[in-house]
Order: C-alpha cells, then sequence, then structure tokens
C-alpha cells in the first residue's frame, strides 16, 4: 500500500516544472523508502540504484526525478555530440547519465568517483542505462597521487569530503591521482567540460593540473563552491591566472541565467559557476541565444 501511494505521489512529483522551489517542497516529502526497486528519472534515465533515506541527492532523484537541473541544463549548453566530458563527483550518476544524450554513441563521459558505496551505485545505473561511452574512475582527482582518507555522513553519501571531520560518518582511505598525469595517458585532445563537485577540494584538484589549465585542454568548469567567491579568492585568482573567466549560474522559475560572477545582479544566484575563456567557443555556447530559457 505504501508503495501505490509514494508510486502516486511521484507521478505528480516527476512532473514539477520549476527550478525553483525545489528545497522547500523536498523538505515535507518523505524520505527515500528501501527496497523501492529502480524509478524512472527525467531526461529518460533510470536510477536502479540509490541510498534510501534521506540522502538529499537520492531523495530529487526520487521526487523530482533529477538533480540541481540549473546544472544539466548548463553542461548540456556547453556539450556537442562526439565531444568528451569529466565528471568529477560522479555520485549516482545524476549528472552523467542526462549528459549520455549530449554526447552520444561517439562521446565520451569519463565518471571521477572514489567512494567506495557510490561506484557501485554508480556502475550499476549505467548497466542498466546501456551507455557505453560512459567510464568509471574508481579514484580521486587531487594534487597529489597516492592515497586520502574520506569523511562519508551516515545516510549522506553524496555529501563524502576529504578531511572535513562531522559527528556520525565513516572514514574510507581512497586513491589519489593528479589530472595531468591521468590525461597524459589518455589520447585526448580537448575536453568540452569538467564538472566538479568535490565537497571543498575544488582547489586542490585544479592544482593537480596547472598543464591542462595553462594549455586550455578544458573549454569549460561547471563547479560548485559555497564559500563568497569575489577576485581575491584563491579559486577565482587561479582561474584568472589561466585566463577564464568566471561565471554564476542563476536560477529562476524556469529559467537559467549566466552573470559575471563578481557583478551584483537580480534573481536568485545559485552555488554552482561556470569558468570559460573570453572570446572562446564555451563562452559563445553558454551565452548564445536562449541562455535564459
Amino acid at each position: 500500500m505504501k508503495k501505490i501511494l509514494y508510486q502516486a505521489i511521484r507521478a505528480m512529483t516527476r512532473h514539477y516544472p520549476l527550478d525553483t522551489p525545489r528545497a522547500r517542497l523536498l523538505q515535507v516529502l518523505p524520505d527515500v523508502p528501501a527496497e523501492f526497486g529502480p524509478i524512472s528519472g527525467k531526461h529518460g534515465v533510470t536510477y536502479a540504484e540509490y541510498p534510501s533515506g534521506g540522502d538529499h541527492i537520492a531523495k530529487c532523484l526520487f521526487w523530482f526525478g533529477d538533480f540541481d537541473p540549473w546544472v544539466v541544463r548548463t553542461m548540456c549548453r556547453l556539450t556537442r555530440a562526439g565531444e568528451v566530458v569529466c565528471d568529477v563527483g560522479a555520485n549516482l550518476g545524476d549528472t552523467a547519465l542526462p549528459l549520455a544524450r549530449c554526447v552520444g554513441s561517439a562521446g565520451r563521459v569519463f565518471c571521477f568517483e572514489p567512494v567506495p558505496i557510490s561506484i557501485g551505485r554508480l556502475r550499476e545505473n549505467i548497466q542498466i542505462n546501456r551507455h557505453a561511452q560512459l567510464t568509471v574512475l574508481p579514484v580521486a582527482l587531487s594534487d597529489t597521487t597516492g592515497t586520502i582518507e574520506m569523511v562519508v555522513p551516515d545516510g549522506q553519501p553524496g555529501m563524502a569530503s576529504m578531511g572535513r571531520r562531522v559527528a556520525s560518518a565513516v572514514t574510507v582511505e581512497v586513491e589519489t591521482v593528479r589530472f595531468d598525469d591521468w590525461l597524459a595517458t589518455e589520447s585526448i585532445d580537448q575536453i568540452s567540460v569538467f564538472k566538479l563537485d568535490v565537497e571543498g577540494h575544488e582547489l586542490s584538484v585544479l592544482k593537480g593540473m596547472p598543464k591542462a589549465l595553462a594549455a586550455g585542454r578544458v573549454g569549460a568548469f561547471v563547479f560548485e563552491h559555497h564559500q563568497k567567491l569575489d577576485a581575491h579568492n584563491e579559486l577565482a585568482t587561479l582561474f584568472s591566472a589561466n585566463d577564464y573567466r568566471v561565471y554564476r549560474i542563476h536560477k529562476g522559475l524556469r529559467a537559467t541565467s549566466y552573470v559575471p560572477a563578481f557583478e551584483a545582479s537580480a534573481g536568485r544566484p545559485t552555488s554552482d559557476y561556470v569558468a570559460v575563456r573570453p572570446d572562446g567557443e564555451s563562452e559563445r555556447r553558454l551565452l548564445s541565444s536562449g541562455s535564459r530559457s
């Protein structure tokens, strides 16, 4: 009976069309039930494996069928068929799986995910969707090659971080690699988009890719950053030193806009940003007609 009720509620919430409000609505919806089975998300994606309970990402996928749609929308704007994308902090595949359609069968999506329980779920979700162009790399990107401890909060595997202690969590040791070292082993000339969602470890990841940054091997970075990002922020300084311009993603009810990161603007700024080379192809894609829809 409970499953039937949840299915009925999902029939409505899965078609919820707005980008905001989402968080307030999510707060009143029940936690993800255990052993519910595969769920159909948006973009034609099926999620076979996901955590039950209150995990924020899983709740979004369960009730709405997607997570941070403004991020996925932005990445699809920046990507074309046949191109290469890196999803760093891939978790359940909530970004990588929708992007499979954007890159097509001739493109590639490399999914970097170091948390063991999330790796297993990610692989199952890729398998059920039959996306051969998605590759799982069970490592964390950082500024050194070796190992590091990750803290995985109980009930919130999507919030796993490096070194940030929380009251109730487990600690796992994961492998780390510098992006420049990994890229040197691959026959890849250019990466169209590099999504970076690593819960505060962004700067270390970028410090592990000085060659790729300096050479412009990445067309665009889409990254999450919860701290204040101004011209003196070390992350912003690093992008500026490598000739990248940073925009902040703003969301409306159903619209997404891109505002220079250090300019005041009306609207609802998110914690998500885009860094692109000024006047380059990625910036043209980002700001092309329709960028506010």
